[in-house]
């Protein structure tokens, strides 16, 4: 198995936050100066600091070419790769979806929930896909990644892809595809060898580029058991003093890690502690303002009151189904219960009454509700705020 590598930003926001710092160069603007390999051998020692310079990172190759390729075939749905298009900003992966399963199906690619993609070996931030085909229909879509986005990963190219896909249907029966490898004429000449990651992350040209600074950098191997290590962490802080914690994971095991299993039990389970603690009292604040702005919008307050005291522990962490209970009640739909992880059935508890079908129009009505709740938790911020400056 070909090794992967994932590169962790615990700082979700740090593209956005960088990129609002900087004006990257884009694949339509020359660049000041292409950056070649770091030349600076310090520059994986921890603790040294780093700083920037005048160039920036290059353009990037849009000569790479994928021929037609079926990715999915089984169940009646089949999926097919037809090309590579490059835009201004993003390079697309263009898709043909074909359903002959005998039920609609949703076609999910790059979500929260379910994210196997990688380019180059690297697993990326990016590529997002959702389309929705009837039985006997077929869609074209694609997958978008951006140039900034892949670059900061030290991606310059496309030599070859790994995507995979959770087709559902409208009884929220998930089946999951796996990742399924592209590879595109730059494949027999891309150095797979070269920690690209690294090489990038660390030279003057990406500081330049993004607008960062790197504290401090480090390659030794932290941790290094049960075919997961710790390839390097670094520290990067941007114009406005803000600090972010790079952390590099090579995975060469037969299966993903982040999914709770017997075997990773404890793995990151005090982190997750942690926030269930940190987020115990917002969580249930947010659901309170739920419940008032229930009220606001025309849901039913005493209905999202109702379920939230009744199914706000339906879940094995104590927070989530706080929101997603009073949400429930206020729309009076049900949420949740059984759910397929990779083809395997999980019994939940379902949240809220079966009282009407879930339909499109819920949406509008769940996305008012946010709106309304975020007014009243600002009202609620300024009120206190006045309180304590001006009272007390």
């Amino acid at each position: 198995m070909r090794t992967k590598f994932l590169s962790m930003l615990l700082v979700v926001t740090l593209l956005a936050t960088l990129a609002a710092c900087s004006d990257p160069t884009t694949p339509n603007t020359p660049a000041e100066e292409s950056p070649g390999k770091n030349s600076s051998s310090d520059n994986s020692n921890s603790g040294d600091q780093l700083t920037q310079a005048d160039e920036t990172l290059g353009l990037f190759n849009v000569d790479a070419t994928l021929e037609e390729t079926v990715m999915v075939d089984e169940g009646g749905v089949k999926i097919t790769a037809t090309g590579l298009t490059y835009t201004d900003y993003s390079v697309d992966l263009d898709l043909t979806i074909e359903n002959n399963s005998g039920k609609t199906l949703s076609f999910v690619s790059g979500s929260l929930g379910y994210s196997c993609n990688s380019i180059n070996g690297y697993m990326v931030n990016d590529g997002y896909l959702n389309c929705d085909v009837s039985d006997g229909k077929k869609a074209n879509d694609s997958i978008s990644f951006n140039y900034d986005t892949l670059m900061l990963y030290g991606i310059d190219e496309i030599a070859d892809m790994e995507i995979g896909f959770s087709m559902t249907d409208d009884e929220y029966n998930t089946i999951y595809s796996g990742p399924r490898q592209l590879k595109t004429s730059a494949y027999d000449t891309h150095d797979y060898s070269t920690d690209h990651y690294q090489e990038t992350i660390t030279s003057r040209a990406a500081m330049s580029t993004y607008g960062y600074e790197m504290a401090c950098f480090s390659n030794d191997a932290l941790y290094d058991e049960n075919g997961v290590k710790l390839l390097s962490s670094g520290i990067i802080k941007n114009g406005d003093g803000e600090t972010a914690l790079l952390l590099e994971l090579e995975n060469t095991t037969d299966s993903m890690v982040g999914y709770k299993n017997d075997r990773y039990l404890y793995f990151c389970r005090a982190a997750a502690r942690l926030d269930d603690v940190a987020n115990y009292l917002p969580a249930r604040g947010a659901a309170l303002l739920l419940v008032a702005a229930a009220a606001l919008t025309g849901q039913s307050a005493a209905g999202a009151f109702r379920i939230w005291r009744r199914d706000r522990r339906c879940h094995a962490s104590p927070n989530s189904a706080q929101t997603e209970a009073a949400m429930a009640g206020a729309l009076r739909v049900q949420l949740a219960g059984p759910a397929y992880y990779f083809g395997k059935l999980y019994e939940k508890p379902t949240i809220g009454d079966d009282s009407r079908p879930i339909g499109p129009a819920d949406i509008a009505r769940a996305g008012r509700m946010l709106y309304a709740a975020g007014f009243l938790a600002v009202a609620l911020g300024a009120a206190v705020r006045f309180v304590i400056v001006w009272i007390l």
